[in-house]
């Protein structure tokens, strides 16, 4: 096995990185549980990375970084230990590893695809899960909603293969030597979205769909033309996702805000597409994934920052397409990965069901125009909106609610973009907002009482990481700020109330 000891590891937008002990590129399961291992008897940390896409600095360790890139593919599935009545044609297991374009090119060989995914898919599959990655999709769950058994390394090297109490795998049939099989609900749900706090993912079995066809329809329109079909819910009627990009400026001739609707909608494969269905805008499919495109408005955004209102609706209106047709993951993938890995935001979930989050996003509108009036600080790109389906897992901001996610991105060079976000991170938590794992979230810095409140399975997720990690070889400096290993919270901590 490779290790690396004088190796500085840095995420994707490079505003968090570390050198570690050693930095180790695993082949094998094995592996894994000798890294484990050692790790333990030298009493140091381990913690394993992806891609390196999430902006907050979850995966950062300086002990032992375990770079899951060489293990993935797509292993063979072992149907004969799986429950009679699974739908094994579209069950299929993975390593942890694997990116979700190679996972999407891997299904689309077999005609499956992907129920789900983010705008772009340079991100592992592990990472994605780990930290609650979500797509849109208001009858959709996120990433981790496809897990149907996974395994993992946990404390002292055990390896154990862990699903839901009434999990795919038939424990009669299953008898693997160095594998233990562990169904119990608090295990599964608290280990999908484990942060990398309980151990490292070797393998996931997913549940995947038939090969299906999305049309994906980009309008541009008012707010208070869009805001009121938010609110009952119309906007989202006869599709099967929607999200919506706004500017937050209000230019002098409208009056209010134009905002960029993409819906995609379920459609059967067409015998045959028109040029224009068969490709996506010009402006969103390809310019704005070269260089040039990117360094002109980072050239705006840097030197003439009152350009930006402008910029942000010629940016929306020039993504109009009336169509675009093509088999799932073609159209869920959104692109311009050339300026999604030079920007970074906050998101925060809110719950539907309080019907706060209108409020929220008019909230920030008046946030963004008193920062451009009174400190000339600018907005950078458009919000976004997108919306997400319930879900089981403990730890992931969907749990137990339909939710709206609020994405508010910068470009890496924006004046003042880290106190901007400080200041929304304010606002969107006094709104009840829950902030996404993978994003920035340093406002919980010093307020483990947050987590606490926003999550009702704490307790639960915290008994399993008390567990697996009874060493405290899965933590970092991310899970010690938040007292993760606290059962009792220090009395000197302040109680924070969440009031709008």
């Amino acid at each position: 096995m490779e290790f690396k000891t004088r190796h500085t590891w840095k995420n994707t937008i490079k505003k968090f990185s570390v050198t570690p002990v050693k930095y180790f590129l695993p082949e094998s399961l094995e592996d894994i549980v000798q890294i484990i291992k050692e790790a333990e008897d030298k009493g140091l940390r381990a913690r394993a990375i992806g891609s390196g896409h999430s902006f907050s600095d979850i995966a950062l360790s300086d002990g032992y970084l375990v770079d899951m890139c060489r293990l993935n593919e797509v292993c063979t599935l072992n149907k004969e230990v799986l429950k009679g009545g699974c739908h094994l044609d579209n069950l299929i297991e993975i390593q942890s590893g694997i990116s979700i374009h190679k996972l999407n090119r891997d299904l689309d060989d077999r005609n499956l695809a992907i129920l789900n995914m983010g705008g772009v898919d340079n991100q592992t599959i592990s990472g994605a899960i780990a930290t609650g990655t979500h797509g849109t999709g208001i009858d959709l769950p996120g990433i981790s909603g496809m897990v149907k058994s996974m395994v993992m390394v946990v404390r002292g090297g055990k390896t154990l293969r862990i699903e839901p109490t009434d999990g795919i795998t038939d424990p009669t049939q299953y008898n693997h030597e160095t594998i233990e099989l562990v169904q119990d609900d608090d295990k599964f749900y608290s280990a999908l979205v484990s942060l990398g706090c309980l151990g490292i993912i070797y393998s996931y079995i997913l549940e995947v769909e038939d090969m299906y066809w999305l049309e994906e329809q980009r309008t541009c329109h008012l707010w208070e033309e869009i805001k009121p079909q938010i609110a009952d819910k119309t906007l989202f009627k006869g599709t099967r996702g929607v999200q919506v990009q706004i500017n937050p400026y209000k230019l002098p001739k409208k009056q209010d805000r134009t905002c960029m609707v993409m819906k995609h909608i379920l459609v059967e494969k067409p015998k045959k597409r028109t040029i224009g269905q068969a490709t996506r805008n010009l402006l969103s499919g390809y310019l704005a994934n070269i260089p040039i495109a990117y360094y002109f408005t980072l050239f705006n955004v840097v030197f003439r920052p009152r350009s930006i209102p402008k910029l942000l609706e010629t940016a929306l209106n020039g993504q109009h397409d009336k169509s675009f047709i093509n088999r799932a993951h073609k159209v869920l993938y959104q692109g311009v990965e050339f300026i999604k890995l030079r920007a970074y935001d906050c998101e925060f979930a809110f719950d539907l069901a309080e019907n706060k989050h209108l409020d929220a996003v008019e909230s920030l509108f008046k946030l963004v125009a008193q920062m451009k009036d009174e400190g000339r600080l600018y907005q950078s790109a458009p919000l976004g909106l997108r919306f997400v389906k319930r879900s089981n897992a403990y730890m992931t901001m969907e749990y137990g609610r339909d939710v709206m996610y609020m994405d508010t991105p910068f470009m890496t060079r924006t004046k003042g973009s880290d106190l901007i976000l400080d200041h929304f991170q304010d606002l969107l938590l006094s709104f009840g907002g829950i902030p996404h794992w993978g994003k920035i979230n340093n406002r919980l810095i010093g307020r483990p009482e947050l987590v606490r409140q926003m999550y009702p399975k704490f307790k639960a997720w915290q008994k399993v990481f008390l567990e697996f990690n009874a060493k405290g070889t899965f933590s970092n400096q991310f899970s010690d700020r938040l007292l993760f290993d606290q059962v009792e919270l220090p009395s000197s901590i302040k109680r924070p109330e969440i009031t709008t």
